[in-house]
């Protein structure tokens, strides 16, 4: 199910409002967040952003992926040949459609 909210954020520029929102949310455990509008303000003080947001939120019976890749340093050859009973294998990875 999707929520649409809005939050006030004290920033000093777009991007710094659009950061510390995110950082907000992920506290709030909110994910698969979208800015649909961003308003700026001024209060007298400083610059308060307006955001409107949607998210999806999650229900007992949801599940989410948590999908994490990393970045290895590729070993040489003579390395991989000095290992017992390593071979190496390409694997190709595919999304198919449902």
């Amino acid at each position: 199910m999707i929520s649409y909210e809005k939050i006030s954020i004290r920033a000093k520029s777009e991007d710094e409002a659009i950061n510390k929102a995110y950082e907000t949310l992920r506290a709030q455990n909110k994910f698969n967040v979208v800015i649909n509008k961003l308003i700026p303000r001024f209060d007298g003080v400083s610059e308060v952003y307006e955001i409107s947001y949607s998210y999806e939120k999650l229900d007992k019976n949801s599940h989410m992926e948590i999908e994490r890749k990393f970045l290895i340093k590729y070993p040489d050859t003579e390395y991989l040949k000095s290992l017992p009973n390593c071979q190496m294998v390409q694997i190709v990875q595919t999304y198919l459609k449902s």
